[in-house]
């Protein structure tokens, strides 16, 4: 199931963990739990976490998943990929179509990779100067330059 929320001062989390070559869906916070703090980042930025391997099976649902965020009104996005532990030519597409999305709206894409096998494919393919690449996202969020 596609879909998100939008609270004032809140992220827009949605985590995807892949079992089996099958996303699953959950969404952090909870209606009625209290929003993280954002240390002076932008709130608006939605924030998708993937884990496990970005490949052919996926690749449809993370595009699925990064269009819905788009749709909701968002220009620029957070991608964790620092649980994710290796990324295929399709998925590195859909990468490439977020990143042309985003530019299009005037936003950005930043990527948490921790990952050395994914950091060298966005290397070999000369994508590490294109996207905004971190290693943390909590240092991320914390030095508010999502925008």
């Amino acid at each position: 199931m596609l879909g998100y929320w939008k609270e004032p001062n809140r992220f827009w989390i949605f985590q995807a963990g892949i079992s089996g070559g099958m996303p699953r869906e959950t969404r952090s916070p909870r209606p009625g739990t209290p929003p993280p703090s954002t240390n002076g980042c932008d709130a608006e930025v939605p924030v998708l976490e993937a884990s496990g391997e970005l490949d052919l099976a996926v690749a449809p649902w993370l595009s699925d998943q990064l269009d819905a965020l788009l749709v909701g009104g968002a220009s620029s996005v957070i991608l964790d990929l620092s649980r994710a532990t290796f990324l295929d030519s399709t998925a590195l597409g859909v990468l490439v179509g977020l990143l042309n999305r985003c530019r299009t709206l005037g936003g950005r894409v930043h990527l948490v990779v921790t990952e050395p096998q994914i950091l060298r494919v966005l290397s070999i393919t000369g994508l590490s100067q294109a996207f905004d690449i971190h290693e943390d996202r909590a240092r991320l969020v914390a030095g508010g330059t999502t925008s």
